[in-house]
């Protein structure tokens, strides 16, 4: 009698101790994932300071420009505007920007210091489905009434390159792209 309950406490203890194992591996997973998680905000905490958006041109002027302002306590270095696209309401017409005044880096100018603001002119715009730029296309109801969006890359001050597309979160850059 003595040898069978031997035997079931052996195995009492040692499914306990797998269960503890488990719980541990568990607790240790999640934990990991709860840091890189922490890691990744932290990351992207100066990338969730820099924005973009759109400045109406002079009065009179039916050119805008993209404004890209640094938000965050750190420089951002090779700021580069990939891609504007506006919607025209009024008649559903889509449009891109063929080309844009600059691309700022580290060799063409200063780095995009704390609270300052970087402007690049719109030019060339390109219709859906045409080859033909337009300099000085306007939506009919004005900028105002445009759906824009933007997507910019830039460099934060650990070295880490990011991509954001209008407001939102940034998503990191991996290699050369």
């Amino acid at each position: 009698m003595t040898d069978w309950w031997a035997t079931g406490t052996s195995i009492a203890g040692a499914a306990a101790t797998v269960g503890a194992v488990g719980v541990a591996l568990w607790v240790a997973i999640r934990e990991g994932r709860q840091r890189d998680a922490e890691r990744r905000d932290a990351e992207a905490g100066q990338a969730r300071l820099v924005t973009c958006r759109m400045q109406l041109g002079k009065i009179g002027s039916r050119r805008g420009s993209c404004v890209i302002h640094n938000f965050s306590r750190h420089a951002v270095v090779d700021i580069e505007l990939c891609s504007v696209t506006a919607v025209d309401p009024a008649t559903g017409e889509r449009w891109t920007t063929a080309e844009t005044a600059g691309r700022r880096t580290w060799a063409e100018g200063e780095p995009l210091g704390p609270g300052l603001s970087y402007e690049f002119d719109l030019l060339n715009w390109v219709q859906e489905g045409s080859t033909e730029p337009k300099d000085d296309w306007m939506p009919r109801g004005g900028w105002h009434t445009a759906r824009i969006k933007f997507v910019y890359r830039f460099t934060d001050a650990a070295g880490l390159r990011w991509e954001r597309r209008n407001d939102e979160p940034p998503v990191r850059v991996l290699g050369d792209d």
